[in-house]
């Protein structure tokens, strides 16, 4: 039932230790750039006067705080900003499907915590408010959320559960907790480390350790016999073994640091029409995703991931477009689960959506003609890099041409075996890739538009391509997109879409 809140309509500020956070996040972006200044000039101190603009950054973050105001009317949050040009935002409560909180050491501290606006207007945050006091989170959660089935408690790092929220943590169902033995996992898939693995090489590119003689350490790492001379190749074989071992070791060390930092204690709970997931180590995360929103799920499974017998799963909700820089937070805080149990996915996306069941899918390949035009365009690719190794190869060339072939046969078959789509009673679900294997599926109450198009390739095979588009599905890196159709299939699919679609509400 409804609840009261004091002092609905009255302007609120910031935090006052608000400036605080605003200069420690300008400082914090500008390390990166002075690290790189400071080994790119070779130690001098003329570059490092670009920190003069932290001056003005710092005063710009006092002014802020001082005019920054939001207001919770009893319909929409009102929010005020700008110095020159005043800016007044209106925000229906109805529009707001995320309210994120962000919480790093400091704080904790303090008590305080980033808040993200989420709204299915577009791909960035609606509001980025840094910071308020966890009372303030809490009244903001109280008076957005006022009517759902799911009221969200503020972050259970710091905050007290009060008479606002529509129920206690204990109502709220576990469905997914990753131990540390399940990110370890995912560190070794991920493959996070190679960043840090990067940019350690860039710093020893700097310094000049790459010119250094590195036999003494070679022999140190590996007993080389004294009659294998290392400049012989068995001994630079056997370093350069030894490189791509360390390398491999450095890298998966560093991803799994990296995983276990984000994503320590990572849970997701379901409270109403809520998904809540809370994680991070250092740097606490909680995030809402409404599953009314949820406009497409999309299961990821690599090399390693079967090696493990592992997937991963991600939704999109509306408005989660966006380019893959912009949309890299937002993808990480739309994880249904990072990694689970190939047995368990059916079953948690299930749970999240009930009316989705994936072990009754009734699979439809392709055309079969699909791997002629995929091989064709592999050869093709083999020709022209085999044609630009004939002036220092000659006759040797066709070293060339044979594997690359071969790999374009192989590829070829296996995209064309793994690729297929499926309708059934709720949605619609497409698959592809064979290495990486990629499976997205949309309900007909979340489409949109059916796109059907034809290439002049196309044509000429009598073949044609389906995309479904839904509200959330600009930069989501797999969707509901099926190739190779024969024509007459696919304009029968594109009817039988719209059908289903045009007698289904639209729901957001």
């Amino acid at each position: 039932m409804p609840f009261d809140l004091p002092d609905a309509g009255v302007e609120r500020r910031l935090h006052p230790l608000s400036w605080l956070f605003q200069i420690g996040a300008i400082v914090r972006s500008l390390i990166v750039p002075a690290i790189v200044v400071l080994f790119a000039s070779g130690g001098s101190r003329y570059e490092l006067w670009v920190s003069i603009f932290i001056i003005p950054a710092s005063i710009m973050a006092l002014v802020r705080y001082w005019i920054f105001r939001y207001r919770l009317d009893p319909d929409e949050m009102v929010i005020r900003d700008g110095l020159l040009t005043r800016n007044e935002r209106h925000i229906p409560y109805a529009r707001i499907q995320n309210i994120d909180v962000v919480r790093n050491p400091f704080h904790r501290i303090f008590g305080v915590a980033l808040v993200r606006l989420e709204t299915a207007s577009g791909s960035k945050p609606e509001a980025m408010i840094r910071v308020l006091s966890m009372d303030a989170i809490a009244e903001m959660r109280g008076r957005v959320f006022e009517g759902r089935d799911a009221h969200a408690a503020a972050d259970g790092q710091g905050a007290t559960v009060t008479s606002r929220d529509a129920g206690s943590s204990s109502e709220a169902e576990t469905l997914l907790r990753l131990p540390t033995k399940e990110l370890i996992r995912l560190g070794i898939i991920s493959n996070r480390g190679l960043a840090l693995v990067a940019a350690a090489a860039g710093v020893m590119w700097q310094t000049g350790a790459f010119d250094q003689d590195w036999t003494k350490a070679a022999r140190l790492a590996i007993p080389l016999p004294t009659q294998l001379p290392t400049a012989s190749w068995q001994g630079a074989l056997l370093i350069g073994a030894v490189a791509v071992v360390t390398g491999l070791v450095l890298l998966w060390t560093f991803s799994i640091l990296w995983t276990i930092i984000r994503l320590h204690g990572f849970v997701l709970r379901r409270r109403g029409d809520d998904l809540r997931t809370e994680y991070g180590l250092f740097t606490r995360v909680t995030g809402t995703i409404p599953t009314p929103r949820i406009q497409l799920v999309s299961i990821r499974e690599g090399p390693l991931h079967r090696r493990f017998g592992r997937v991963s799963i991600r939704v999109k909700t509306a408005g989660s477009g966006g380019s893959e820089s912009e949309q890299s937070e937002t993808n990480e805080r739309q994880w249904l689960a990072p990694i689970v149990s190939r047995d368990r996915a059916a079953g948690l996306i299930r749970a999240v959506l009930p009316e989705v069941d994936l072990t009754a899918v009734d699979w439809q390949p392709i055309e079969a003609g699909a791997r002629r035009r995929i091989l064709r365009r592999g050869l093709l690719i083999a020709l022209i890099l085999t044609a630009s190794t004939v002036w220092w190869l000659r006759f040797w060339s066709a070293a060339v041409f044979v594997p690359i072939a071969t790999l374009a046969w192989l590829h070829a078959s296996l995209w064309v075996r793994h690729a297929g789509y499926a309708l059934t009673e709720w949605g619609v679900l497409n698959r592809s890739g064979w290495l990486f294997r990629n499976t997205s599926l949309v309900r007909f109450d979340k489409v949109q538009s059916v796109l059907w198009s034809q290439s002049p390739f196309d044509r000429r095979y009598r073949m044609a391509s389906l995309a479904v588009d839904t509200a959330g599905s600009a930069g989501i890196g797999h969707g509901v997109a099926i190739d190779y159709l024969d024509e007459r299939v696919a304009a029968g699919i594109q009817q039988r879409l719209y059908r289903k679609a045009g007698t289904t509400a639209f729901r957001w």
